[in-house]
């Protein structure tokens, strides 16, 4: 018996090829099981080296990328030093922003806000974390 995934999937990615991706579309949507060449497929139109030459473009919305995930790195490495200096040095949160903004290249103010939201969000991780805990 021939494989049934296969049919609607390699039809899809024939439309597709096409320039319509509504099959593709209803077959990611559903809960079809996906077969190896599909997933094969749909990557080499993702990398543009699918045969038809058709390239899927992943394309950001008007405005871009938010601020705040493409600085996040930046700004946990910035809370991570800042945690570092307190230990070693045992000075407070605000000396201690004052004391690396020029090392981290971040205005005192600045770090010391973004250290206290990163000190919050791991309190609120740890609550979270003894209150699963707890319930077990």
């Amino acid at each position: 018996m021939a494989d049934v995934r296969w049919i609607f999937q390699n039809r899809a990615i024939r439309l597709l090829a096409e320039g319509d991706a509504s099959e593709v579309i209803e077959i990611l949507n559903g809960d079809l099981e996906l077969t190896e060449e599909f997933r094969h497929d749909l990557a080499a139109f993702i990398e543009g080296t699918h045969p038809s030459k058709v390239k899927l473009k992943v394309a950001q919305p008007r405005g871009g990328t938010k601020k705040e995930l493409t600085n996040f790195s930046r700004d946990y490495a910035a809370h991570q030093r800042i945690c570092e200096y307190r230990e070693e040095t045992g000075k407070s949160a605000q000396q201690a922003c004052i004391d690396l903004w020029s090392e981290i290249g971040m205005g005192d103010s600045a770090l010391e806000k973004l250290h206290a939201a990163f000190n919050k969000a791991e309190a609120e991780i740890a609550k979270i974390d003894r209150e699963e805990r707890g319930s077990d």
